[in-house]
């Protein structure tokens, strides 16, 4: 029996590999193509043929998560330091249980003041931004979208402090972010699609 003989009795579509392993069983069977494909199909031919797809998938997608593993672990990919967030996340969740009480600012008002008098920004011109990305880059220069943070404005002292704001400004606004008293231009990459961001 051909291959195209077996797809016209049984309606299906099988690949090459498929077939030879549905020919090894035609060859031992006494019965002809026409009856070998009905009793084929009755005895579970298909969900065989269905279950054995879905082995080959799971096979396929493995295969393609250690590659791609191995791929990232080649190409050296490191926690970005000119592009997203300058605080670690280990050490924005100690900031946070420092302020057991929530939010030291009593309100994003305070914060803006707060930020005004210390660094000379307008504090009517000041906007908060929760949401924050880290970022990776390769040893080939290539930037990537690692995660992304919800951050809100906190204050334990002069050098325990974070904050993500941007100033807005003619033609746009300026992106900051306050790490431990210390002021740090946020940038994002140029090139990101807007999925990516």
């Amino acid at each position: 029996m051909m291959l195209s003989e077996f797809e016209k009795l049984t309606g299906l579509e099988v690949t090459t590999a498929e077939y030879e392993k549905i020919e090894a069983e035609y060859m031992e069977s006494p019965d002809d193509k026409a009856k070998f494909c009905k009793m084929w199909l009755k005895k579970g031919g298909l969900q065989r043929l269905h279950n054995a797809r879905l082995e080959e998938i799971e096979h396929l997608k493995k295969t393609i998560e250690d590659l791609e593993h191995k791929l990232d672990e080649e190409q050296d990919w490191q926690i970005s330091h000119k592009y997203g967030t300058h605080y670690q996340k280990t050490s924005y969740d100690h900031l946070t249980k420092r302020c057991s009480n929530g939010h030291q600012f009593e309100s994003e008002a305070k914060a803006a003041e707060f930020i005004s008098s210390q660094y000379g920004f307008d504090k009517d011109r000041i906007v908060f931004i929760h949401d924050v990305e880290v970022y990776e880059t390769n040893r080939h220069g290539i930037t990537r979208l690692k995660e992304r943070l919800t951050r809100f404005p906190y204050y334990v002292g002069c050098r325990a402090n974070y904050a993500r704001f941007d100033v807005r400004c003619c033609g746009g606004s300026m992106q900051w972010e306050l790490v431990d008293g210390a002021l740090k231009d946020y940038s994002t990459p140029p090139f990101l699609s807007d999925e990516e961001q």
